[in-house]
């Protein structure tokens, strides 16, 4: 399944990268992993990485408001 980037381009969905940010954004390995899992689930070929965004936060708010917060203000790019 390809990722469609802001400059238009693609690359192969990584969960990997998901789970990476979302531990940056201070969730647990385990709701890392859950994100990760559910994100790919929904995901679809070109999904745009803000697609990814908004299902990734939506999911992690869930489990922890705080990391939610933080993953959505991350800076994008």
């Amino acid at each position: 399944m390809n990722v469609l980037k802001r400059d238009r381009s693609t690359e192969a969905f990584s969960s990997s990268k998901l789970i990476r940010g979302c531990k940056r954004a201070g969730c647990t390995s385990t709701v890392a992993k859950i994100v990760a899992a559910r994100v790919r689930k929904r995901a679809y070929n070109r999904i745009s990485t803000s697609k990814i965004r908004k299902l990734a936060i939506a999911t992690i708010r869930m489990y922890d408001s705080r990391s939610a917060k933080a993953f959505a203000g991350h800076k994008r790019h």
